[in-house]
C-alpha cells in the first residue's frame, strides 16, 4: 500500500510540475517609435554644442570618483606632463589619480569666462599602454559667485 501512494504522489507531483506556466508578454512601442502627434517645432528641444556635450549619463560616478581621488602622483613626471598636453585648457588643471591607469581631471572648457561664472569640464582619462586618452567627457556650469 505504501508504494502505492508514494508512486500517485510523485505522478501527481510531475503533472503538476509539467503544466503550463507561461506568462503571455505584449510587446508596446517605445516613446522614440511612436509617432509623434506635436507640431515639428514643439519637438525640437536644446541640444548643447557638439564641443560641450557629456560623452555618457556618468557625470555624478566619475565626479565623486574625483573627490576621492589621490593627489599624490601614481605615475611617472612622463605620464603627467602627456595628461596636460591631452586636456584641452589654457589655463591650470587639476588630477585626481584613481589608479595607476586611470586620472580624473578638472579643467576649463574655453578660456573665456561668461558673465556669473565658467564653464568647467570634468575628463577622465585611461593608459592604454603608454598612451593616455579621454574616454569621458562632462561639461558643467560652476558659478564664481
Amino acid at each position: 500500500m505504501r508504494p502505492l501512494v508514494v508512486t500517485l504522489l510523485f505522478g501527481f507531483a510531475c503533472i503538476v510540475h509539467a503544466s503550463d506556466n507561461s506568462v503571455e508578454v505584449t510587446l508596446e512601442d517605445t516613446p522614440q517609435q511612436q509617432p509623434s502627434q506635436e507640431p515639428a517645432l514643439r519637438r525640437w528641444r536644446f541640444q548643447p554644442r557638439a564641443t560641450i556635450q557629456n560623452s555618457d549619463s556618468q557625470y555624478l560616478q566619475w565626479r565623486y570618483k574625483f573627490y576621492a581621488g589621490s593627489d599624490k602622483p601614481l605615475g611617472t613626471a612622463r605620464d603627467i606632463a602627456t595628461i596636460k598636453s591631452v586636456v584641452p585648457s589654457s589655463m591650470p588643471i587639476s588630477i585626481r589619480w584613481l589608479s595607476r591607469s586611470a586620472v580624473a581631471v578638472v579643467a576649463d572648457c574655453y578660456s573665456d569666462s561668461h558673465s556669473g561664472g565658467h564653464i568647467r569640464c570634468l575628463y577622465v582619462l585611461e593608459k592604454h599602454g603608454s598612451q593616455w586618452k579621454i574616454t569621458h567627457h562632462y561639461s558643467h556650469w560652476i558659478s564664481t559667485v
